[in-house]
């Protein structure tokens, strides 16, 4: 019985060691921008939607327009139910460190 308990703990200890391991590789925003964002941003020109230079600087609305899409709903649509939050964060990241 102990044991058992011992092996329970030790598996345990294991998954959430892995867990950890996970989030703190984080999200590559460069990597989803690329794979995600890519065919209508352009980092220095607009395409399809404005390039990440001509994009607003302000972190709240550069993750509002991710989440819920352009104001206008025409050009950019929502993608909160696409990406999750940490993704948004790590995109919002990446399109700030590009504007520098």
């Amino acid at each position: 019985m102990k044991k058992s308990i011992v092996m329970m703990i030790v598996a345990a200890a294991f998954g959430l060691t892995s867990q950890v391991a996970m989030a703190d590789d984080g999200i590559n925003g460069e990597k989803l921008f690329s794979k995600k964002c890519k065919m209508c941003h352009k980092v220095d020109k607009d395409t399809a939607g404005p390039g990440i230079k001509n994009m607003s600087t302000d972190r709240d609305v550069v993750i509002s327009t991710i989440t819920n899409g352009s104001p206008n709903k025409k050009m950019m649509k929502a993608w909160g139910g696409t990406f999750s939050a940490d993704e948004i964060s790590a995109l919002a990241d990446y399109i700030a460190q590009v504007q520098k």
